[in-house]
């Protein structure tokens, strides 16, 4: 007796079972029990042919059409639903039944689309297979081919065959809408392109091209004008500027119609060069919450791979910037760094966790162990992925040098790096603050230009127009300074600072001018400048610092006081007051008397407000007015 249960099958006597369990493993009898399995589903009408794909898997291969379209509309349902994995088994199954010849680069296609930074070797294969196969796309096809195989390209290291790939497509296409979207999609490939000869002749030819685009308001269109926030932000410029590009690419918080996380034409590339030109222009609230709804989105739409691994480096990123050290490790390990080891060694997600997850080592002074996770996975001096890589590694690589006393690489190694920046047009000193490096790396060797050097620094940062990227040259300056200049150079850094939203980077330029002060024998002022750099720095994770400004307040002749509680979500009723009164106009001695305490009160609080919202002063009337958390009158 045979009973079925879904697709298993029962049998009542041993002998029978043996006897039928045999048969069926032959191809005709395996594929008459499946293929009625597969019909029985269909003709149920639950649960579609995502149901019956299951069964359609496992028929024997037959040339049968009517099998590769139940397969490819199956795999169409997974997507649907948010299981790539699935789709990808009856892509891989259709292809073996196998399609016609008309079919085969339409399901060709349709796998490398499935696949899409889950197995960027699997979708490069496809993909260059369906573009070659004869007949071949139809022309919307064609055009998302070559965009997604762009994509594939970058994400295997390989964005300089991206950059011919749809350069090559861009010349045989006429003018019109798809002709722009794969411009853009080209300049975007380029303008990631660390080590891009043509650079600047980049950056020139999107200038032109932006200012083709004026009065339209496409998604094509757009993504030219947030590829030039992008541009603008690496190079250096105006903060304000590449500002007023990015904010064309939002709408009501989100990304405009047709530049969304998921959108399968333009890609996620779009968004998160959109984010990276908040994130590196003091607002972070707004790149926070663009990388937020990015892991929502691919999480809804099961997108697990690395989609959902980017937009959760972002976050960690995010949190690294604001100072948030313990929180971004915790982000990035063990979990995302395991997950981007999953992509294939060398690939741009495990180069942005590592790179990371270094920097915050060597902001909790762990040089050694630092330098050991670089080294364990491939970051090492003159081997760097064509792409930028978020920080920049080779800045990055100095720094590390630099920390285990390795001077005289650490100097080869970022003048190396400095000149191929300075060609390509990259002058971002909060990205790749190679040169602020450089100077301290020279400062007992070569003082004058160590000092040269930071003063070329702060002169980029001040180009740029953000206090943190005047705060971190000021800062950096200061330390290979004349020792006359040394305490206005920090008193200026910390006021700087103050005003970012970047946390870590105030408190030790705090320390520096607390221990700075002490030194000068004010002892008051030194006391009050460690104290609030050490509660910055406990609230960042940043032991090591915590533990210099200690040693600083006891040599100062006090003992650290019991830390305050820094707030990591609220604003407390004083500072938000204090932000209100700011807003409205007043200045900080106006401010001062309105609240009762003392200006330098006032700048303590107003920094406390920057750190937590995640913006700077020139945007915190409308974060205060947006954000739904914080009581503004």
């Amino acid at each position: 007796m045979l009973t079925r249960s879904g697709h298993e099958f029962h049998f009542s006597h041993p002998t029978v079972a043996s006897a039928v369990y045999q048969s069926i493993t032959f191809p005709a009898m395996r594929t008459s029990i499946h293929s009625k399995a597969a019909d029985e589903v269909i003709a149920s009408g639950r649960g579609g042919m995502a149901a019956a794909s299951r069964h359609l898997i496992e028929l024997y291969p037959d040339d049968n059409p009517t099998v590769v379209h139940q397969l490819r509309q199956a795999a169409h349902e997974h997507l649907a639903m948010g299981a790539p994995d699935a789709a990808k088994r009856c892509l891989e199954r259709a292809l073996r039944e196998p399609p016609a010849e008309e079919e085969m680069a339409e399901v060709r296609y349709e796998l490398g689309c499935a696949v899409m930074l889950r197995d960027p070797d699997l979708t490069v294969r496809q993909l260059q297979m369906a573009l070659d196969e004869v007949p071949g796309l139809e022309p919307e096809h064609r055009l998302n081919a070559v965009l997604r195989l762009g994509q594939a390209l970058t994400h295997s290291n390989r964005v300089t065959e991206a950059v011919e790939l749809t350069r090559e497509e861009v010349a045989r296409m006429p003018d019109g809408p798809a002709r722009t979207r794969l411009q853009a999609a080209s300049f975007m490939l380029r303008l990631l392109r660390r080590n891009d000869p043509a650079g600047r002749e980049t950056s020139r030819e999107l200038e032109l091209l932006v200012r083709q685009q004026t009065g339209r308001t496409d998604p094509e269109a757009r993504s030219v004008q947030v590829l030039r926030a992008w541009d603008l932000t690496m190079r250096g410029e105006s903060s304000s500027e590449a500002l007023a590009f990015a904010d064309l690419g939002m709408d009501s918080g989100r990304p405009v119609e047709g530049l969304g996380w998921t959108n399968q034409v333009l890609g996620f590339e779009i968004p998160v060069m959109l984010g990276v030109a908040y994130l590196y222009n003091d607002r972070l609230d707004r790149a926070r919450s663009l990388f937020m709804d990015a892991a929502y989105e691919f999480e809804m739409m099961g997108w697990s791979g690395g989609h959902l691994g980017f937009a959760n480096f972002f976050q960690a990123l995010v949190m690294f910037r604001q100072g948030k050290l313990e929180d971004a490790a915790k982000a990035l390990r063990p979990t995302l760094l395991r997950k981007a080891k999953g992509l294939g060694p060398g690939n741009p997600l495990l180069w942005d966790v590592v790179a990371v997850l270094c920097d915050i080592m060597l902001a909790q002074g762990q040089a050694d162990e630092a330098a050991k996770l670089a080294e364990e996975y491939g970051i090492r001096p003159g081997q760097y992925p064509p792409a930028a890589v978020l920080p920049d590694a080779p800045a990055l690589v100095g720094r590390l040098l630099l920390a285990q006393g390795r001077r005289d690489e650490a100097v080869a190694e970022l003048e190396r790096h400095g000149r191929e920046l300075d060609e390509r047009g990259w002058e971002n000193t909060v990205w790749s603050p190679w040169m602020s490096t450089l100077a301290l790396a020279l400062a007992d060797t070569d003082p004058e230009r160590a000092r040269s050097l930071a003063a070329d620094a702060y002169g980029r940062a001040l180009r740029s127009g953000t206090n943190s990227a005047e705060g971190m040259a000021l800062h950096a300056w200061a330390k290979v300074a004349e020792p006359a200049m040394e305490l206005d150079l920090l008193r200026r850094a910390v006021s700087a600072l103050g005003q970012s939203p970047i946390a870590f980077e105030h408190a030790s330029a705090l320390v520096d001018y607390g221990a700075a002060l002490r030194r000068d024998g004010r002892l008051r002022d030194a006391v009050a400048a460690l104290e609030q750099g050490l509660d910055i720095a406990r609230d960042c994770g940043a032991t090591s610092l915590a533990e210099r400004a200690r040693r600083e307040l006891k040599a100062s002749g006090v003992s650290p006081h019991r830390l305050r509680p820094m707030p990591s979500r609220d604003l407390t009723a004083l500072q938000l007051r204090a932000a209100q009164l700011t807003v409205g106009g007043k200045d900080r001695n106006e401010v001062a008397e309105s609240l009762s305490v003392s200006p330098a009160k006032v700048d303590e609080l107003l920094a406390a407000v920057y750190r937590t919202l995640g913006t700077d002063a020139k945007g915190l009337a409308e974060t205060l007015k947006d954000d739904p958390g914080v009581d503004s009158e």
